[in-house]
């Protein structure tokens, strides 16, 4: 997605279709505040946002994840490559849609490994998906060599390593005991 453009959510109340742009999605707007809770606040409430048609959602959202979950609200079905599944939780973490969150988070545990857990701890601590930060941290202790070599281990924050250093069963890969020397 290009960086200067927003990522649009065009609502139409008509029931008319609408032309959609690369970073358009067009919805009914009854559609999308029956079902995603974060609609449902901003049309619900005296929100500016309530009486507008073109709803702007920043440069920030991914524009792949809003057509994903858009279109899972009218199929009932999502399809979502590994690549994107950190884009789609973001988004369903922001719009309330606690179930397709739970479900990527549940998919990125499964697949968490040394060469990923600090990006992905990164990603549950903004989040607070604890049990994604449980399940990196367990790695990360577990898998600490590995960890330690990986550029996102380099590119820590000091507080954050810090924090992490201070975990009590780090497997650093030396011996448990240390025999005297003769």
């Amino acid at each position: 997605m290009n960086n200067t453009l927003a990522t649009l959510v065009k609502i139409n109340a008509d029931g008319k279709s609408t032309c959609s742009e690369k970073t358009q999605v067009s919805s009914y707007k009854e559609v999308l505040k029956q079902y995603i809770p974060y609609f449902h606040a901003m049309f619900s409430d005296n929100f500016k946002e309530s009486s507008k048609t073109l709803i702007e959602l920043g440069d920030d959202t991914d524009f792949q994840a809003v057509s994903k979950l858009t279109s899972f609200v009218y199929k009932g079905t999502l399809q979502v490559e590994a690549a994107d599944i950190q884009s789609v939780y973001e988004v369903a973490d922001q719009w309330g849609m606690t179930g397709i969150a739970s479900i990527c988070s549940q998919f990125m545990i499964r697949e968490l490994d040394a060469s990923n857990c600090l990006n992905l701890f990164h990603l549950a601590q903004m989040h607070s998906c604890q049990e994604l930060i449980k399940a990196c941290l367990l790695v990360f202790s577990q898998q600490f060599q590995a960890v330690s070599l990986t550029s996102s281990f380099l590119q820590l924050p000091s507080h954050t390593l810090s924090r992490l250093l201070q975990l009590d069963d780090i497997n650093a890969g030396l011996p448990s005991k240390f025999s005297p020397v003769n």
